[in-house]
């Protein structure tokens, strides 16, 4: 039983650490995964919708959490044209990686795509995660399009 101490004490003990963001009043949160203590892997950011259920005359009887897409989510926060931009730096990447086949680095990625670092990482994790993109491995030795991608 770990005795926990000081606010930054109680984000190092959970295995795994989701950020939930909203406004009051809005039925929708943005979430996302910040930490991954045992796989390091976090997944993509996401949206969850939470709706009352009436029942029996009681407007607030129950309540149901339902999945929300990232775009979605955006888009109903007002973010659409910041969705676009990042399905756009995901384009870029893939162009990038179908012209250029000497790519052996996140940094060599990063370096050739305009965008902020952090919007350019992003987007190629999500790109590998989604089977677009095969990383750099012991038999390529650089980034490659996935068997499939246009």
């Amino acid at each position: 039983m770990h005795d926990v101490h000081g606010s930054t004490a109680k984000t190092e003990i959970p295995q795994s650490l989701f950020n939930f963001a909203g406004e009051e009043g809005k039925s929708q949160a943005q979430v996302t995964h910040k930490k991954e203590r045992a796989t390091g892997r976090t997944v993509s950011p996401f949206g969850l919708r939470f709706e009352d259920i009436e029942q029996d005359g009681d407007p607030r009887w129950g309540l149901r959490v339902a999945y929300v897409d990232r775009g979605e989510t955006a888009a109903g926060a007002g973010n659409a044209k910041a969705v676009r931009a990042f399905e756009e730096t995901k384009e870029r990447i893939v162009a990038l990686v179908r012209e250029d086949r000497t790519l052996e680095s996140a940094n060599a990625i990063c370096a050739r795509v305009t965008g902020t670092r952090t919007i350019v990482l992003q987007a190629l994790k999500e790109l590998v995660r989604e089977g677009r993109l095969a990383t750099p491995d012991e038999s390529r030795k650089t980034f490659a399009l996935a068997s499939g991608t246009a």
